[in-house]
């Protein structure tokens, strides 16, 4: 019996080592990659409109999404050709609507309750989403109508032309609105999520130029020589470069947000409650707007200069 709970306490001591040792993990990545800053709320809320406002935009953007990869959806099976699931466009495009849904469900979840205590998980998820397409469509654009829109021309079927002008050029219109509109900032750690995407979809082309025996594009292809390398590196550095202005763009937004804007817009000076407990307080004092979100899972402060 001696021998049986020695080894049973051993067991339990290496189980809660073991639990200690991913926790601490976890919390070492979440503290690099500044995620307990993360604040649903600038997502929910803007300097210039009113929360509703932010909404209603969401939806018609998720809609004309939706109704564009249904179409391209539709043309693939016509066509019966699936080679533009590989394109980087058609996959960030996917994660354009995805954004924009999960926005939506955010925004009505602040609109309804004013309680925007979610998973981590989803919220890991939801910023994710936000870096991506922040830092993916204007490059996404660029490259298409510098390199690759030679194919369209006045001959090309007006449903082509649309499709092609959605996923190239609406795409970043959608984004910069968003990003004008919500609160919501990017941090320097999340540039290591955002590349390691391009890395995989990089080797994704290189399984399907080995698989399919074409290259997503042309400018990946090996046989380019040296120009290939140089290509890779140039996009290394360009994405880089398109990172740094969207953290700019986002520092500038809140700055003319902050003397221009109104803060009040999407923090109402009320103290909301329910039948359900929830309850959010908002305090202004010397020009910070605090709010403050109580529930039952845990408790949010926010401090905003106004």
């Amino acid at each position: 019996m001696r021998i049986i709970s020695t080894t049973t306490t051993m067991e339990n001591t290496e189980k809660q080592h073991k639990t200690s040792l991913g926790s601490s993990l976890l919390l070492s990545c979440s503290r690099f990659f500044k995620f307990e800053t993360f604040n649903p709320e600038l997502s929910t809320t803007s300097w210039f409109i009113r929360p509703k406002t932010l909404l209603i935009i969401r939806i018609l953007f998720a809609l004309y999404g939706l109704i564009v990869l249904a179409s391209v959806s539709v043309d693939l099976i016509k066509r019966r050709n699936v080679d533009l699931i590989f394109y980087f466009t058609y996959l960030s495009f996917i994660g354009l609507v995805s954004y924009f849904l999960l926005a939506i469900f955010y925004s009505c979840k602040y609109i309804r309750r004013r309680n925007l205590c979610l998973p981590k998980y989803l919220n890991f998820l939801f910023w994710t989403l936000y870096h991506t397409i922040c830092h993916y469509h204007f490059i996404v654009s660029i490259v298409y109508w510098l390199f690759l829109a030679h194919n369209l021309t006045t001959d090309t079927p007006l449903e082509v032309w649309w499709r092609n002008v959605s996923l190239h050029a609406v795409n970043a219109l959608m984004m910069c609105i968003e990003v004008a509109l919500n609160r919501q900032v990017m941090v320097w750690p999340f540039f290591l999520i955002t590349i390691s995407f391009i890395l995989l979809f990089m080797f994704e082309a290189w399984v399907v130029h080995l698989w399919r025996n074409f290259w997503v594009y042309e400018f990946l292809s090996w046989e380019n020589g040296i120009k290939a390398i140089y290509w890779y590196i140039g996009m290394y550095f360009f994405f880089m470069l398109v990172y740094v202005i969207q953290v700019g763009v986002h520092r500038l937004r809140d700055k003319i947000g902050k003397k221009c804007g109104n803060a009040e817009n999407g923090l109402q000076n009320e103290l909301r409650s329910d039948d359900s407990g929830e309850s959010m307080e908002i305090v202004i004092d010397d020009g910070v707007v605090e709010s403050n979100y109580l529930c039952d899972k845990c408790k949010i402060r926010v401090s905003t200069d106004l």
